[in-house]
């Protein structure tokens, strides 16, 4: 905020002066008008401190009242967020360089770029300096190559099933060239969006110089992995503040066509449609329940398993650990799980460590009738499925006493959260 402050200060002095070019009055007259824009939107800024700021009048203060607005605006600008604004801070790095091409002014007005930087604002007679650290300008990262061969992507897994169709439709909307190519795939929550996602990423690793995967669940989280993106393939803007690394990791993105980037479990489409605006080129696959608003994008629908996969994929999850199960039943405990994936995958898990069959776990699932359940408008019949399964767990952990103190049942892939700890008292 100081470097915008700085900036402020000397293009107000500079621009007074009758020497003074077009261009400086010009680059002064942009920073100006970029941080009153940031500072009205702020409702914590008073409408005096924006007033001021319009008029000159504190920046040009030239005694101790102008360092008190100096502070006060530093804090307004603080407040207002505007060390996250791209467009501000580039403005008034520009008025500095044309100010002090060679980092350094003699005379009135003083301020230095380089090393430990400080700027002052006086007269002959008087000297009111204050220090700031002014950043240094944005790395180039539009010209960092991607790292060889880099991944983020979850492991691959042995459970995968089925999905052949699917996986085609992915492969063909996103075969193309040129523009950037977007695809959601959407669907129920458990439905195995996420697995699809990662199986495609792993699939065709050969065809992506860069494979980066973001739990894209808020706006936040989003800014986070970009931010981690950035810091990834530059170290050196570790210490940027998030929003620094997310806009440089957008640039990166915007100036790359070499990745894939996975967008995992999106919540509505505005939360990433600034992303999508900047980018040309590249691959995105967006996992969202949302089925609608995708106007800028190709979708995949998934429904849940066909019946042999849902077998399959519980055979595959009982069998390592209990090669002798008889898994008679196997097809109407599917059909009551709904084929739901994620359904399968947490009691195909329970089958295995108690040594449950699926007729019995049947009988356990019916003291937990879906009726009981309330639905939701959307992903009703499987957040049923899940609360009746986390109900058997949750009886099962009951009457479970490990003597470690620990639950000793744990449910669930390494996508999956366990059902919770418990204590010895518990």
């Amino acid at each position: 905020m100081k470097l915008v402050v700085a900036a402020l200060v000397a293009g107000a002095a500079t621009g007074a002066q009758e020497t003074a070019s077009t261009a400086v009055k010009n680059a002064h007259a942009g920073v100006k008008s970029l941080a009153v824009r940031v500072l009205r939107r702020a409702e914590s800024v008073p409408v005096e401190v924006v007033e001021l700021v319009e008029s000159d009048a504190m920046t040009l203060a030239g005694d101790e009242s102008g360092t008190a607005g100096h502070r006060e605006l530093t804090a307004a600008l603080a407040a207002a967020g505007a060390g996250a604004d791209e467009e501000l801070v580039a403005a008034a790095l520009k008025v500095l360089e044309l100010i002090y091409p060679d980092g350094t002014h003699a005379g009135k007005y003083q301020v230095w770029l380089h090393g430990n930087q400080s700027v002052q604002v006086g007269d002959h007679n008087t000297q009111i300096n204050y220090n700031t650290v002014i950043p240094a300008p944005l790395p180039a990262i539009e010209s960092v190559p991607a790292l060889p061969n880099f991944s983020r992507i979850p492991l691959d897994t042995a459970l995968f099933v089925g999905r052949i169709d699917e996986l085609d439709q992915l492969e063909e909307v996103l075969s193309g060239s040129g523009r950037a190519a977007v695809v959601v795939v959407h669907g129920l929550g458990g439905v195995g969006k996420s697995t699809l996602a990662a199986r495609f990423a792993h699939q065709h690793a050969d065809r992506f110089g860069l494979r980066w995967w973001i739990t894209a669940d808020s706006r936040a989280a989003l800014d986070m992995g970009l931010a981690e993106l950035a810091e990834t393939l530059q170290p050196a803007t570790a210490d940027l503040p998030v929003e620094q690394r997310s806009a440089l990791g957008v640039r990166w993105i915007a100036t790359h066509d070499d990745w894939l980037l996975v967008l995992d479990n999106v919540t509505t489409p505005q939360d990433v449609a600034g992303l999508l605006s900047r980018v040309r080129t590249g691959t995105i696959v967006i996992t969202s329940r949302q089925r609608s608003g995708w106007r800028a994008a190709e979708t995949v629908p998934l429904d849940v398993l066909a019946e042999d996969e849902a077998m399959a994929l519980l055979a595959r999850i009982v069998r390592p650990e209990w090669p002798d199960a008889d898994l008679a039943g196997a097809d109407r405990l599917c059909g009551e799980l709904g084929w739901l994936p994620l359904a399968v995958e947490q009691a195909g898990a329970y089958l295995a460590q108690t040594r449950t069959s699926p007729a019995a776990y049947l009988n356990l699932l019916a003291r937990f009738p879906a009726r009981m359940f309330t639905a939701t408008a959307e992903g009703g019949d499987a957040q049923r499925t899940m609360a009746r399964i986390w109900h058997v767990t949750l009886d099962r952990l009951a009457d479970t006493r490990p003597r470690d103190g620990c639950c000793g049942l744990w449910l669930g892939s390494p996508r999956t959260a366990s059902p919770g700890t418990c204590s010895p008292a518990q």
